[in-house]
């Protein structure tokens, strides 16, 4: 993705961990008279089997616009020189692990957990200074202001959730059921930890859509239409 402004991204650069420490967005936003820039974006959270990213990339061909989702996960590992399946087995998940888990290995590299959300963040806001994105996880809808974009809460029933996700993986059902329940623990404990919220909040959400028994292009018609009717409103 190419992002525009250089100025705005070294001004955030400067300000971001200040940001990270006290997350008071509004006072940073305007400190960086970024608010008029931010926008708009859709951000989307799920639960772990409900096919997010799949639904995402059918919302930005919907509208002709960017998707971020494991651009991250490549440009974490491309910063740090390191296995890109490392940092996926570690992305969404407990960042203070992360810290660890990378010190661990990269013992001249700041991989602390302040330097982790400053780059998440900084990621984050920068693609939301860019515009017309959607953007996937991560807890971009909790870094970034509901009033400039779309925020979108994608559910389903275990059932579906379990059966999707062996299928994917190719696994039996009772391993998925395993490791479904593990994700949507460790990404609640993500959020939790470093936004303070609960990502199972309704009220968290402009929208949320249990997507059991539709079909993907459906759901991503609805998160569409959501973005024409709040734009509109």
């Amino acid at each position: 993705m190419t992002l525009q402004n250089i100025q705005s991204e070294q001004q955030a650069e400067k300000y971001l961990s200040e940001w990270i420490s006290n997350r008071q967005f509004n006072e940073f936003t305007d400190r960086l008279h970024l608010h008029h820039q931010l926008g708009p974006y859709i951000t989307i959270s799920r639960e772990a089997g409900v096919g997010g990213s799949h639904i995402a990339q059918l919302v930005g061909e919907k509208l002709g616009w960017e998707v971020i989702d494991k651009q991250i996960v490549d440009f974490m590992a491309e910063k740090y020189d390191v296995a890109k399946m490392i940092v996926e087995d570690l992305d969404e998940r407990n960042s203070a692990l992360v810290g660890e888990f990378f010190s661990s290995l990269i013992l001249d590299r700041d991989f602390s957990q302040p330097a982790y959300l400053h780059q998440l963040n900084r990621l984050v806001l920068l693609a939301a200074n860019h515009g017309k994105v959607v953007i996937v996880g991560r807890g971009a809808c909790f870094i970034l202001p509901r009033e400039k974009g779309l925020s979108v809460r994608l559910v389903a029933s275990e059932k579906q959730r379990i059966e999707n996700f062996a299928q994917r993986k190719d696994i039996s059902l009772q391993e998925a059921k395993k490791q479904v329940s593990q994700i949507d623990n460790q990404r609640k404990e993500f959020i939790k930890k470093n936004y303070a919220v609960d990502p199972a909040d309704p009220h968290q959400y402009d929208l949320t859509i249990n997507v059991t028994d539709r079909t993907d292009n459906q759901i991503a018609s609805l998160i569409a239409n959501g973005l024409a009717f709040k734009e509109d409103a």
